[in-house]
């Protein structure tokens, strides 16, 4: 492969990435949200009148509470959220730097020794972008429509 191919298939993997972090950094964002806001209504007064118009539910809502308690600590959804955001961020400026080097490629601007060891060094901060997500499950659905976002808008260019 050129360079130049080369360029183009990491500038698109790094469209579809920074797509598919920020997709992940969105939903585990809402995730955390929900689980919030369902703690917080079943700690309220409104969840103890509930409780009183039925006493014999009260335990399976106190159990529900609990365990929703525990999946916020145990699954740390913000945290997620977090390091989601921070690997999109990334990878939308990895993504611009693949977008200066199409550009200079497209207009002769750059040598092709030159292109390769910026590709190199994108490549680089790629790797080092995703290493905090390593152990994270991937949403194969989500991904491909990542893929297939990235695809139309490189279709378009």
């Amino acid at each position: 492969m050129t360079t130049r191919e080369l360029v183009w298939n990491a500038m698109f993997a790094a469209d579809m990435s920074h797509r598919y972090f920020l997709s992940r950094a969105a939903w585990n964002k809402r995730v955390d949200d929900t689980v919030r806001v369902l703690l917080l209504v079943m700690s309220s007064a409104a969840w103890a009148s509930l409780v009183a118009l039925a006493p014999a539910a009260a335990p399976y809502l106190a159990f529900a509470a609990a365990v929703l308690a525990s999946l916020t600590v145990i699954v740390r959804f913000h945290d997620h959220a977090s390091t989601y955001a921070t690997a999109a961020e990334e990878f939308n400026r990895i993504l611009t730097g693949y977008r200066e080097l199409w550009s200079d490629i497209d207009s002769y601007k750059v040598a092709d020794d030159d292109a390769a060891e910026r590709l190199r060094a994108l490549k680089e901060r790629s790797v080092i972008a995703t290493r905090p997500l390593m152990k994270s499950r991937i949403n194969a659905r989500e991904l491909m429509r990542c893929y297939e976002a990235a695809r139309q808008v490189a279709g378009h260019a």
